[in-house]
């Protein structure tokens, strides 16, 4: 007999503009990635092939799996083949920083890639890549 997993951890995804708001919080499973790259990546595709960026704010993720790890990356290289173009994820602490730091090392040597304190510092530097934040 094959057991179903709840979700846990949360996240929102909502469009400002050219930039797509990532919202993690609580302890992440799998479950809750692979939900995040099913819905991610629909609302990837439904850009039609234009540019994007990526703000992801951590300040309410208190960690994952090692298998939430890898379908959180899995998000992100779908969000790389459907035409991101820079990601910005604030790092508010040296927690998140500990479990964030292999994924950025990573992101960095595929994209415009920045890690920030905060969201405003994060909305600026999407915006100086030339991605709007206004619909």
């Amino acid at each position: 007999m094959t057991r179903a997993w709840s979700q846990h951890g949360r996240f929102s995804l909502n469009w400002r503009g050219d930039v797509l708001v990532l919202r993690l919080e609580g302890i992440w499973n799998e479950v809750a990635a692979t939900r995040l790259r099913e819905e991610g990546g629909r609302l990837a595709r439904e850009r039609g092939g234009r540019p994007w960026g990526l703000l992801s704010d951590t300040a309410a993720w208190e960690g994952a799996t090692p298998e939430a790890l890898d379908g959180i990356w899995a998000f992100f290289e779908d969000a790389l083949a459907h035409d991101l173009v820079a990601a910005a994820t604030v790092i508010p602490d040296s927690f998140q920083a500990l479990i964030i730091q292999p994924m950025a090392a990573r992101a960095a040597m595929l994209t415009n890639f920045h890690g920030c304190a905060s969201v405003a510092e994060a909305e600026a530097w999407l915006q100086s890549r030339g991605l709007s934040l206004v619909a």
